[in-house]
C-alpha cells in the first residue's frame, strides 16, 4: 500500500491511463483532512496493518477489519484507490479524482493520459460556494468497471475554463429560476453557437 504524490511529473500517457481507469473508492463512511507524507505512514507498519486487517479470523471478521481499514483511511483524507499490478496507490483528490484537462473544437476532453470524453455542455454544472465547473464523470475504459467509478460528476480543469469556455461563459449563482430538470439555474454556456442553460451542483449528492 503506497501513500504518494501523483501529479502533472508523471508524463507517459500509458500510465496514466493504466492508473486513472482503476480509480475507485475506498468505502472510507467519511474523509478527513490530508496528513503529511513527509514521513512514514502507519499503513508502512506491517503489524498495525494485520492488526486491523485480522487476516487469522474467519471471512466476517477479515471484512470487518477491512471495513475499518478504509474508515482509518478515510480519516487521513484518502477517499480513492487505484490498484495496480500487486500495490494499492491511496489518493487524496482535492477535489474530484478524475478532472478533465483540455476541450478540442471538435468537443472531445481529455483525462487521464490522452483517453477522451465527449463534452456535453448541456450538462455542465455550477458548484454554488466555488464557482467551479463540473461535468458528467466519464465512463470507464475498463470492462468490469462498476457503476459511477469515479463519482457522478468530475471538475473541468481552470485551463479549458479559460481557454475554451470563458468567452461565452456567463456564471450567474443569484438567479432563481428552476431548470426543467429541477436544479437552479446557475448561468449560460455558449457552445458552437447554441446557448445551453448551466445547473447548480449538489455537493453532498453529486460528489458524493
Amino acid at each position: 500500500m503506497y501513500v504518494t504524490h501523483t501529479d502533472a511529473g508523471f508524463k507517459s500517457a500509458s500510465f496514466l491511463n493504466f492508473f486513472f481507469a482503476r480509480v475507485r473508492r475506498t468505502g472510507a463512511k467519511e474523509l478527513g483532512n490530508p496528513v503529511a507524507i513527509d514521513k512514514p505512514h502507519w499503513t508502512d507498519d506491517a503489524q498495525v496493518l494485520q492488526t486491523i486487517l485480522r487476516l487469522d479470523g474467519d471471512s466476517e471478521t477479515q471484512q470487518q477489519g477491512w471495513n475499518e481499514l478504509w474508515d482509518q483511511l478515510g480519516k487521513d483524507g484518502f477517499g480513492w484507490v487505484s490498484k495496480c499490478q500487486g500495490e494499492w496507490n491511496l489518493i487524496h483528490a482535492v477535489d474530484t479524482p478524475i478532472v478533465y484537462r483540455t476541450l478540442s473544437e471538435k468537443g472531445k476532453m481529455t483525462w487521464a493520459g490522452d483517453y477522451e470524453e465527449k463534452f456535453d455542455p448541456s450538462a455542465l454544472l455550477v458548484h454554488p460556494a466555488t464557482g467551479y465547473l463540473y461535468h458528467p464523470s466519464p465512463v470507464c475504459p475498463l470492462r468490469r468497471a462498476p457503476p459511477d467509478p469515479f463519482g457522478k460528476f468530475s471538475l473541468v480543469s481552470s485551463y479549458i475554463v479559460v481557454q475554451s469556455l470563458a468567452a461565452d461563459l456567463d456564471i450567474d449563482l443569484e438567479r432563481s429560476d428552476i431548470l426543467p430538470n429541477g436544479r437552479q439555474c446557475a448561468g449560460t454556456i455558449s457552445w458552437h453557437n447554441v446557448t445551453y442553460p448551466m445547473g447548480v451542483l449538489r455537493p453532498e449528492e453529486d460528489l458524493a
